[in-house]
């Protein structure tokens, strides 16, 4: 049995799945599987993993009845039969020894069902040039991590490996939010919501960006919002099953979901979303100052000078760090 079930989606990426594969052949580790999803390519990405499957049994292509991200790794997930799941998309690349490392973190947290770590994000037509994120959380308390992770991403996908007994229905990939971006930031809140979530040191997730047909368009306000918007509706009625409400914390993360949103149409020149936004921000501004206590300054600042002042204020103020690091 392998230690580790890697799954892949593969959708029309031809001219990167074979390197995807090859940074998966060349772990220092060989107890692996690598599950590759086929989910409608009309290209010659699935021949190429026919031919290196018929050269290492590790691999195997199986075809998704569903279409969507979301549903190709769950058809994958049934399939695996590691102790520890990564999924890994058919764009991105782990270096050799990211399996070693990961799994020597894992074992030095026994209790820990996720073991996140960092990842180098680069463009497709630049690859000399990584640039370093770390995992969230990683020096935070858990209350302070998951007010951040209802309404952010709290890493690369494939900068963690999961247990796969922590992957039950509750906490498998919402299918029903293929249709939009950001499905990742619904999956990864309800797991670390619900599990335990340890950390490495380790920086072998290679993260591919500006691909054709990437679905990472935060370029793109109208699908960028959608996205967003339907992945913190999808947290706060996850909460609401639960029996819970959102904590302040989560409250403000939200507020500043939106403010952030509403800076954007704004810069795009997008009224009817700048609208939408504005409202949504000023609603969780609302819910947060209802429930009382000490409030973030963002909360207090906000208050005092209207949220699209505050947006403004705060995107320059962004600007201003970001130009002195």
């Amino acid at each position: 049995m392998p230690t580790v079930s890697i799954i892949t989606p593969l959708y029309n990426k031809g001219p990167y799945v074979a390197e995807t594969l090859g940074s998966v052949r060349a772990q220092t580790v060989a107890g692996w599987e690598l599950i590759v999803v086929e989910n409608g390519s009309s290209d010659d990405g699935p021949e190429q993993v026919r031919h290196l499957a018929d050269r290492d049994d590790r691999i195997r292509l199986v075809a998704s009845p569903r279409r969507g991200p979301g549903a190709a790794r769950n058809f994958g997930l049934a399939h695996a039969t590691g102790e520890w799941v990564l999924f890994l998309d058919a764009d991105d690349l782990i270096e050799p020894a990211y399996l070693e490392m990961q799994l020597a973190a894992a074992a030095r947290h026994p209790n820990a069902s996720i073991i996140a770590g960092f990842w180098q994000e680069f463009r497709d037509d630049d690859g000399r040039k990584m640039v370093l994120h770390e995992p969230s959380g990683l020096s935070w308390s858990r209350p302070k991590f998951l007010d951040y992770a209802i309404a952010y991403t709290c890493w690369a996908i494939h900068a963690a490996i999961i247990r796969r007994n922590a992957l039950g229905v509750d906490t498998a990939w919402p299918e029903e939010l293929d249709c939009y971006l950001a499905e990742d930031t619904v999956f990864w809140f309800r797991l670390v919501d619900a599990h335990e979530v340890a950390y490495s040191q380790c920086k072998g997730a290679l993260y591919r960006t500006q691909t054709p047909g990437c679905r990472t368009q935060s370029q793109v306000v109208e699908a960028w919002f959608a996205g967003l918007h339907a992945a913190a509706n999808a947290n706060v009625a996850w909460l609401e099953q639960h029996g819970r409400a959102p904590t302040a914390g989560q409250m403000e993360s939200l507020f500043r979901l939106y403010t952030g949103l509403y800076v954007q149409a704004r810069c795009q020149s997008n009224p009817a979303f700048a609208k939408t936004a504005r409202h949504q921000a000023e609603a969780w501004l609302s819910r947060r100052r209802e429930t009382g206590g000490l409030p973030g300054w963002s909360i207090r600042l906000a208050t005092r000078l209207g949220v699209p002042i505050f947006a403004i204020l705060s995107s320059w103020r962004l600007k201003m760090r970001s130009k002195t690091t």
